[in-house]
């Protein structure tokens, strides 16, 4: 068995921020190359030059990833799943063949290209910032990386900005499920469409119930709080009566 835990804190902490700045370096890119790619239908080459760069960015961030939470990086297993399966999409994207059902597809599937890079960049900003000032405060261990896939970090309130954007973006998930299974339906012997179609749906499935726990956890969070602070306010009264 491999040993990939770092013997030195200045080595993890090194590896957690390149790890950081490759998310950040790379989602511009991709916003720029799912636009090309939807404004330039045609050019096939350059749907299998992003497909290519996506296998690559989850093929790293996936091995990135299991090396973090081996360093005890609070990364939760199911957003590596998603790297998988997200990979698993771009090698099925790469293999379809040019025609008709592709066609009906790749306008859909670059458009959500686009919207997804953008979010992805507003989370790791803001999550960043967020992590930055929780470590400042003792809250969370130097291994913590914002996530730009889901959730699993901490919510303050400004992030409620964020919450109706990640929804509507799972919700582009499900429709590009249903949108791949009618195209299946139209073309039977397209069977790049089904298999496109079931793992955008377990990605719809798995970021929409991550999502929702943390949501649920962070108000019995709040709830708690606020729980404490309401006896703490009664006991107060009662010691002044």
């Amino acid at each position: 068995m491999i040993n990939v835990r770092f013997a030195r804190r200045k080595e993890r902490v090194a590896f957690k921020q390149e790890y950081e700045r490759l998310k950040l370096t790379l989602a511009p890119c991709f916003v720029v190359a799912s636009a090309a790619c939807l404004f330039l239908p045609a050019m096939r080459w350059l749907h299998m030059l992003l497909q290519l760069s996506l296998v690559y960015y989850y093929v790293s961030l996936a091995l990135r990833e299991n090396i973090l939470r081996a360093n005890g990086s609070n990364i939760k297993r199911w957003w590596i799943i998603h790297h998988y399966i997200t990979l698993a999409q771009g090698v099925v994207l790469l293999t379809w063949q040019p025609g008709p059902s592709y066609g009906l597809f790749s306008p859909r599937l670059h458009m959500f290209g686009v919207y997804n890079a953008v979010l992805q960049i507003l989370q790791t900003r803001y999550q960043m910032a967020r992590l930055y000032a929780l470590r400042s405060l003792g809250r969370v261990g130097e291994m913590d990386v914002a996530s730009s896939d889901g959730t699993q970090i901490h919510w303050s309130e400004s992030m409620r900005f964020l919450i109706g954007f990640i929804l509507f973006g799972h919700g582009m998930q499900l429709y590009l499920a249903v949108a791949l299974a009618r195209i299946w339906r139209l073309y039977p012997s397209e069977v790049h469409a089904g298999l496109c179609g079931a793992l955008f749906f377990a990605t719809f499935v798995g970021n929409f119930v991550t999502t929702l726990r943390v949501l649920r956890e962070k108000n019995r969070r709040l709830g708690g709080v606020g729980r404490r602070g309401d006896g703490a306010e009664q006991r107060r009264r009662a010691h002044a009566d």
